[in-house]
């Protein structure tokens, strides 16, 4: 967020925009890391939790 303060008003909403994107893209590693540990066998599936 300090880099938004930085930043002229004109380059904020693209700033906003990448921070959007960033979050999805996180959100689909989030949701595809779960899914892989849901596929590890129980015994791995405990130590990871």
């Amino acid at each position: 967020m300090i880099v938004k303060a930085i930043n002229p008003p004109w380059l904020g909403l693209k700033f906003v925009e990448e921070i959007r994107i960033w979050e999805e893209v996180y959100s689909i590693s989030n949701i595809l890391k779960h899914a892989l540990i849901n596929a590890l066998p129980q015994p791995i599936r405990a130590t990871y939790y």
